[in-house]
């Protein structure tokens, strides 16, 4: 029987009303939380820790992923996220490492991963809309705050068997990412020129949101 283990990994999801596909969760690119214009989860790349946002965390996973692996085992991260308008707290996607895509990853981009790793999914990995996610009680939701926070085996075990028949909306989710990243770069060139920089890693500065970027709501 193979050793099953995983981890948590919380993401900020916009608050933005008028996505393309609403009930997606998507990360938080034009910063309607007031923290920062965000670049992870990076699913374009089926990847989490493409900036060096929380390097020392997700580094830390992955070593533990390869060492998994190499004995016979696998290694999921669990995205959770807070709904935007009720807050109530869900895992909303799957992140299964592929240590074949991990090292296709590094040998694409050699000189980027030198201080940090990069946490890289199969493409049985999965995000689903709200209406379908795992709903995680508690008054703390696993993995919002810095630290990792391992998913207990029972509980890996039943959020495993609830994706399992969800089809993956990541194609949904990067559609809302570019229709963020369009709304950014109009709001303000600035935070637009820094999140692409980020991005496209050619730096790692954080900028606030100042609220303009946010959809009012009637």
């Amino acid at each position: 029987m193979k050793v099953i283990c995983g981890c948590f990994q919380f993401f900020y999801a916009s608050k933005a009303g008028d996505l393309p596909y609403p009930d997606i969760p998507t990360r938080d690119v034009t910063g309607t939380w007031h923290d920062g214009d965000k670049t992870e989860p990076n699913l374009e790349k089926r990847m989490e820790n493409w900036c060096p946002c929380r390097a020392r965390i997700v580094t830390a996973n992955v070593r533990r992923a390869l060492k998994l692996h190499k004995n016979g085992g696998r290694h999921y991260m669990v995205l959770t996220t807070n709904h935007p308008i009720k807050g109530a707290g869900y895992a909303v996607g799957i992140v299964e490492f592929s240590p074949k895509a991990y090292e296709a990853a590094k040998k694409r981009y050699p000189s980027r991963w030198k201080a940090y790793l990069p946490y890289v999914g199969s493409s049985r990995s999965k995000m689903v809309p709200f209406k379908y996610a795992f709903r995680l009680r508690g008054r703390r939701l696993p993995g919002k705050r810095y630290g990792i926070v391992k998913v207990p085996q029972k509980q890996l075990t039943k959020i495993l068997e609830h994706f399992r028949d969800k089809r993956d909306q990541t194609s949904k989710f990067i559609r809302n990412i570019q229709d963020l990243e369009k709304r950014l770069e109009k709001c303000d060139q600035k935070r637009w020129e820094a999140y692409r920089r980020r991005k496209d890693g050619r730096g790692t500065s954080v900028m606030k949101c100042n609220g303009c970027c946010t959809p009012k709501r009637a």
